[in-house]
């Protein structure tokens, strides 16, 4: 009883978590004048993503029109959503796989949150959702930003 009580918090967890960034997503495409259904699923819009980029001339355009360096979208923003792709396209319902879409949910929400404070014309939902595990959620929501941040530190030190 209290593992199928798991996985049923974790299922609506990551729903909500995936709803975010499916939302996100939309927003980003009708700001870059694509088409946006909100009703979309999100591999449908991780297509129309590729095909926005197509349509303006690749990533360096696609950066110029959000306002963030190129590196930005080619090594943070691309990765996380292929990350999230991935995650949901294994549709077993286990607690490692929660935990692997929850992450991958949780650094495209963070790419998020980067591209809308560079760019105050998008907007961008990331606020987490109110689910019963809130907690854990902003705490993971913490790690995994603090894990970039050392990351990032960590390429930096590589470049120099």
């Amino acid at each position: 009883m209290a593992i199928e009580n798991t996985l049923s918090s974790d299922a609506t967890r990551v729903q909500a978590l995936n709803e975010l960034c499916r939302n996100g997503l939309v927003s980003l495409l009708m700001y870059l004048g694509g088409p946006a259904d909100d009703g979309a699923a999100l591999d449908t819009l991780f297509t129309r993503w590729d095909k926005q980029r197509e349509v303006l001339g690749g990533w360096g355009p696609l950066a110029q029109r959000l306002v963030v360096a190129n590196a930005t979208i080619d090594d943070q923003l691309n990765p996380a959503l292929r990350l999230l792709k991935n995650a949901l396209r294994d549709g077993r319902s286990t607690k490692v796989l929660a935990t692997h879409q929850d992450i991958a949910a949780l650094r495209v929400l963070a790419l998020f949150e980067k591209l809308r404070d560079s760019n105050t014309e998008l907007r961008l939902n990331t606020t987490l959702p109110d689910v019963d595990q809130e907690s854990a959620l902003v705490r993971c929501f913490k790690q995994v930003r603090a894990l970039e941040l050392v990351l990032r530190g960590l390429q930096q030190l590589r470049l120099t």
